[in-house]
């Protein structure tokens, strides 16, 4: 975890060990950051042109397991 003030120290938890970074380390250390930013940006467009092809059947989305699988290895 990195020094932000948002992230409390008071949890306990069992299976779970938390370290926290020194100051101004976060992006040096962090490179999967910017992976995962272009993970989140594919699925979103995968989601929303799987929105807009349901928009023309009918009004509601239904995405089961399979399908975000399916959306997630292609973005």
């Amino acid at each position: 975890m990195d020094n932000c003030s948002a992230n409390q120290t008071t949890c306990e938890l069992d299976n779970i060990e938390l370290k926290f970074l020194p100051p101004n380390t976060t992006a040096r250390l962090q490179p999967l950051d910017h992976s995962t930013k272009s993970f989140k940006v594919g699925y979103r467009r995968r989601l929303l042109g799987r929105l807009s092809m349901n928009l023309r059947v009918g009004p509601h989305l239904k995405v089961d397991q399979l399908g975000a699988i399916h959306m997630m290895t292609g973005a």
